[in-house]
């Protein structure tokens, strides 16, 4: 019985690995077509910055979801505050979807 435990528990270790690589890969594709892959891009005309275009509403949402203020505007120049923001969002709002959602 033990043993099927431990397969269950590693074959989940590896889906949230493959789920890990894929958020990734489509965090890079969105900052690919959002920004040219530049962290210091800047939309005045929607009020996004940052490698994937982050709006102050973003910065507030991941804010509310993780409950406390952890984030401010400038870290939306972060490649990794930017990235720990995606991920916190669509971990909440996608908790089992895909790229597609996402």
């Amino acid at each position: 019985m033990a043993t099927v435990a431990l397969l269950m528990a590693s074959a989940n270790c590896f889906h949230a690995a493959e789920r890990e690589i894929l958020l990734r890969r489509t965090f890079a594709a969105i900052a690919i077509v959002e920004s040219g892959g530049n962290p210091q891009a800047l939309n005045r005309a929607e009020n996004a910055a940052g490698i994937v275009g982050i709006r102050p509403i973003m910065v507030r949402d991941a804010n509310r979801i993780i409950g406390y203020r952890k984030w401010t505007l400038s870290d939306r120049y972060s490649v990794q505050k930017s990235f720990d923001m995606f991920r916190l969002v669509v971990r909440y709002y996608h908790p089992t979807g895909t790229p597609e959602q996402w």
